[in-house]
């Protein structure tokens, strides 16, 4: 008698529930119903003092259904800058030097990257030693005595682009006065910019690029003349595919003396297949370097009169995402910073600052630090003795970055004219030899660096 009780008060709860709720119309309604019930069901054994023999309801939930596949990630979309960048250039590490000896003027002697002779050639025609003057055009793959070099060479007959390989010469292009020559590691791809000199009325210049198969007879891509004394400076090459796809430049002043930084304005890009011209820093900024990849620049504001340093700061920019990061100058450098360096894999940077009374009297020191801006080198040149075997330098500057950690700077020593050449760790974390602990140089070899060869 008493379990019919229980069983018509049952069907009567449930019909109250119907009653007031409605129609289960989801998954959700069904689990209230399954839990009023159960409740229901509770107390009402515990109101008849039932304690066994009946269970108490579990709510019954639906199956759940099992994927058929994995779920599809969406990938994060990039954060692009503006403008768009054509993308990183691929970088390799180099493998020697080429040096230019104060004896013999137009030798070019190479060494690897343990200060060991490969071999030397000679320039007959180079124009001066300055690696603005030659680009190495292939790597040590063929010998010492293959290497194809592009050069700025003064002859009988005047100023031209030269190229030369296995001793002979050839002449590519006659032109009035070079201002710059830039290439593709170890690839034939070059660019160089001329300037008329002013003969114009003006500061007219020209940017050309090509292979030394093509350079006669292309017409220049940029062309430049404000009467203002800046002219066209090619920094980089971009390569894509094996190919030459544009330019990376700058404007610098010409025929200007006595200043301690480059005097470089704005960054630009020309592309060569849309034949169009891109500016991602305009002329209000001070270029310092451009990293080997082409994706980071470092800059800082112009000051307010021109030529001058940068002020302030090192400005970095990654010119991919946009990411920046501030690298304050020394409080003592009042004559401001420049020359910097970026490692092959852009994630250190090396510079160098300068204080005094003016530029001829100026004191330098060196700074290296990680891209997030971790200062690494904060050192005045005359105190980094163990950079020169312990004599006091009166100059250092970076050369650039052999490889990913290892830097080459150029080592001036009072009372002589040409710098040592030193490969040098500024990270203690990455030493050259992890044996004899941090901050490691070695002595390569002295004489003019004009460039790195490659494999």
């Amino acid at each position: 008698m008493k379990n019919k009780k229980l069983i018509m008060f049952l069907i009567v709860i449930t019909f109250i529930i119907f009653a007031c709720e409605g129609l289960p119309s989801s998954e959700n309604d069904n689990q209230l119903i399954e839990n009023s019930v159960g409740t229901a069901v509770a107390e009402t054994q515990t109101a008849m003092g039932v304690t066994e023999g009946y269970p108490t309801l579990e709510p019954t939930l639906e199956p759940t259904l099992e994927p058929t596949s994995e779920p599809t990630e969406i990938p994060a979309t990039p954060v692009m800058c503006n403008p768009i960048h054509p993308g990183a250039s691929v970088v390799q590490d180099a493998s020697a030097i080429a040096l230019s000896q104060t004896a013999t003027d137009k030798q070019m002697d190479i060494l690897d990257l343990q200060g060991n002779t490969l071999g030397q050639f000679t320039l007959p025609d180079l124009s001066w030693r300055n690696s603005d003057q030659v680009h190495f055009a292939s790597g040590l793959g063929g010998g010492v005595s293959n290497i194809k070099t592009i050069f700025h060479a003064l002859g009988a007959n005047g100023t031209s682009i030269n190229s030369q390989q296995n001793n002979v010469s050839a002449g590519l292009k006659p032109i009035d006065y070079l201002v710059t020559i830039t290439g593709a590691d170890a690839n034939d791809f070059v660019a160089f910019s001329v300037s008329d000199n002013g003969q114009t009325g003006g500061w007219g210049s020209e940017l050309y690029a090509g292979t030394s198969q093509t350079i006669n007879a292309n017409l220049p891509i940029v062309s430049r003349n404000e009467n203002d004394g800046y002219v066209l400076f090619p920094l980089s090459i971009q390569i894509s595919n094996g190919q030459i796809t544009g330019v990376w430049y700058t404007e610098s002043l010409w025929g200007i003396g006595n200043i301690i930084f480059a005097p470089y304005r704005g960054l630009y890009y020309f592309d060569i297949q849309s034949n169009a011209v891109t500016t991602f820093l305009n002329s209000d900024n001070v270029i310092a370097g451009l990293s080997p990849d082409n994706t980071w620049v470092a800059y800082s504001l112009s000051p307010e009169e021109n030529p001058g340093p940068a002020q302030n700061s090192l400005d970095l920019k990654n010119l991919l995402t946009c990411q920046e990061v501030i690298l304050p100058f020394n409080p003592t450098s009042n004559l401001g910073g420049g020359w910097a360096a970026f490692s092959k894999d852009s994630q250190y940077i090396a510079w160098y600052e300068a204080s005094g009374p003016n530029s001829m009297e100026a004191i330098t020191r060196i700074r290296v630090a990680q891209i997030d801006g971790t200062l690494l080198i904060d050192s005045p040149a005359d105190s980094l003795s163990s950079l020169a075997g312990g004599e006091s330098p009166s100059f250092v500057t970076p050369f650039g970055w052999a490889n990913n950690t290892t830097l080459v700077v150029q080592v001036y020593l009072e009372g002589t004219p040409d710098p040592l050449i030193v490969l040098w760790a500024p990270d203690p974390s990455f030493p050259i030899d992890p044996a004899l602990g941090a901050n490691q140089s070695v002595l390569i070899g002295s004489g003019i660096g004009m460039g790195f060869l490659y494999p």
